[in-house]
């Protein structure tokens, strides 16, 4: 058991619970659109972060403390899962042709995340790597939050004082109270309500609703997801 000084980030799909009610069609559209939506987020993630856990709605990661610069990486890094998730997801909207429950609701779906610094505890079960120790309970605490609005950056004030202000973002201070004492956190708001959506051709919209058809027929056949998602009906 290895404990160390490191860095812990959630990545959170705010909306999750509602749109995941669906039936029938929608709910594998539901969930092949969250799956998409993440899978946009893993594919620019990398260095320094690891992915330590998928949770249907969230993602775990992780980053060991590098020292000076290690924490303003992150929160760049951070910022590139914004970027990725809201360029999907409007494309998928601009892309959508069906009128199922989960596709006409997919643009209230927003991200926000969690960023904090600790000592971290890593622990060999099953044959694998698991994180444990307050620091990690902690971030998963605060994913419950009065913070306003669905799609935000949270950081710790221990993460704050290494990182800094994410630049043209105003901070927001403010404490938050957890079962295991109040917390001082800095909040951003990294994108716009109103954002444009792209322009898609009908023909693109066609391929795409054939693409998500395909896939939640192959979700049916195997009953889980491509990447495990754990929280996912069906996994």
């Amino acid at each position: 058991m290895d404990q160390f000084p490191g860095y812990i980030v959630i990545v959170d799909i705010s909306g999750y619970t509602e749109f995941v009610k669906m039936h029938r069609t929608a709910v594998v559209h539901a969930e092949q659109i969250i799956t998409d939506l993440m899978e946009s987020v893993l594919d620019v993630q990398g260095p320094p972060l690891v992915l330590d856990k998928l949770m249907g709605d969230a993602a775990v990661f992780y980053g060991t403390d590098g020292g000076e610069g290690t924490a303003t990486a992150i929160a760049a890094q951070v910022l590139r899962f914004f970027d990725a998730f809201n360029t999907l997801e409007a494309v998928l909207v601009s892309c959508n042709v069906c009128v199922c429950d989960a596709c006409t609701q997919m643009d209230q779906l927003e991200l926000k995340a969690i960023l904090h610094h600790g000592e971290l505890i890593a622990k060999q079960m099953g044959g694998g790597t698991e994180l444990a120790g307050p620091d990690i309970i902690l971030a998963h605490r605060l994913l419950k939050n009065r913070v306003e609005g669905d799609e935000y950056i949270l950081m710790t004030k221990a993460f704050h004082d290494r990182a800094g202000d994410m630049e043209g973002m105003p901070p927001h201070h403010g404490q938050e109270e957890t079962d295991l004492g109040p917390v001082d956190v800095v909040v951003f708001y990294p994108h716009p309500s109103n954002r444009p959506l792209p322009e898609a051709t009908w023909s693109a919209r066609i391929r795409q609703f054939a693409r998500i058809e395909a896939k939640g027929a192959v979700r049916l056949m195997r009953g889980r997801s491509s990447r495990e998602f754990l929280n996912l009906p069906g996994s």
